[in-house]
């Protein structure tokens, strides 16, 4: 099974006690239908007739091969991959927090600052390392179309304005040793700066992490030029910064709740991430109740909630880091 935090009811194809989808009781068959499954694809045993592309619901033989290459790069083979075991956290049974509201705040770091694009200007110079790009235009989702190319080469599209191409590098991604002094030195800046937010220390960032080592946490890049965004999803962290650090953002937030129940079909899911094809990032896209639009400057930083959907759009060439417990 993937590796991520997935419920255990929603990875039931290998019961053998439940091959005929008749004689399921009702109950299961709506939660598998919530992960996307159907008659046809349960009784076939064939999760490429389900309804939607459910990663998580994959054997290894059955991934597409483009994907069984992501994994692979990341350390996994079908041993590994089989014996992942499911964590309650990740089922798409679950909604989001509809009592939490997104929150920017000011967020001075001082360390983090220098870490901007001339920062990987100059890493260049003695590092031209290979990294995986994503698509900078894609409104449908951004996990699926994964490129490789010099850093190097993408530092000059991104100089010369070139939205389509992406740098969104997480700490799980290969070529992570690279960054380690810049990952290292931005989650335990952001630790130190969340614990000194009254309205985030006592609510939002738990009690139980305030003394957590920075490696407890995961941090991300996210670099691209004007134009370039990240369509609509939600992401299954259980806490979620958005750091900016060069640049500015346009971030769209819309519950994922009762108020939007049904409103938002997914159309693709990966370890962690939910996708659903609608442009919300479109200027005459009618926003749904409870809906919330941030402009994100440098220096500042956007607490999204866990599981609300968003997008995100660069308005101007931008370099920001994402600070997260998954």
């Amino acid at each position: 099974m993937p590796p991520i935090e997935s419920e255990d009811v929603l990875s039931v194809a290998s019961d053998d006690s439940d091959k005929s989808w008749k004689r399921l009781s009702e109950g299961k068959r709506e939660k598998l239908k919530i992960a996307g499954w159907n008659k046809r694809a349960w009784d076939r045993d064939d999760p490429t007739r389900m309804d939607f592309y459910n990663e998580v619901e994959y054997f290894w033989h059955q991934l597409p091969k483009d994907r069984q290459d992501y994994w692979i790069r990341r350390g996994y083979d079908e041993e590994k991959w089989e014996a992942e075991e499911d964590d309650q956290h990740d089922s798409l049974e679950i909604q989001g927090d509809a009592a939490a509201i997104p929150l920017l705040i000011s967020l001075p770091l001082k360390d983090a600052s220098t870490f901007d694009a001339d920062y990987f200007d100059k890493f260049v110079e003695e590092n031209d390392i290979d990294i995986e790009i994503k698509s900078g235009t894609d409104r449908v989702d951004d996990e699926g179309k994964v490129n490789q190319m010099k850093l190097r080469d993408f530092m000059q599209e991104f100089r010369k304005g070139r939205a389509d191409h992406y740098l969104k590098f997480e700490d799980t991604d290969p070529g992570k040793e690279h960054f380690h002094n810049l990952g290292t030195t931005f989650t335990a800046a952001v630790h130190e700066a969340v614990l000194k937010q009254p309205e985030v220390a006592n609510g939002l960032f738990k009690q139980e992490w305030h003394e957590k080592p920075n490696d407890f946490f995961n941090w991300s890049i996210w670099m691209g030029a004007a134009g370039s965004m990240t369509p609509m999803h939600f992401d299954t962290d259980l806490f979620n910064i958005l750091y900016v650090v060069e640049g500015k953002k346009r971030v769209i937030l819309i519950p994922n709740d009762i108020r939007t129940d049904g409103m938002f079909p997914i159309q693709k899911f990966y370890s962690g991430s939910a996708y659903t094809g609608v442009d919300i990032l479109a200027k005459d896209y009618k926003l749904p109740e409870g809906s919330h639009e941030f402009i994100v400057e440098a220096g500042q930083g956007l607490i999204i909630p866990r599981r609300w959907w968003h997008a995100v759009e660069n308005l101007e060439p931008t370099v920001a880091y994402g600070f997260r417990v998954v």
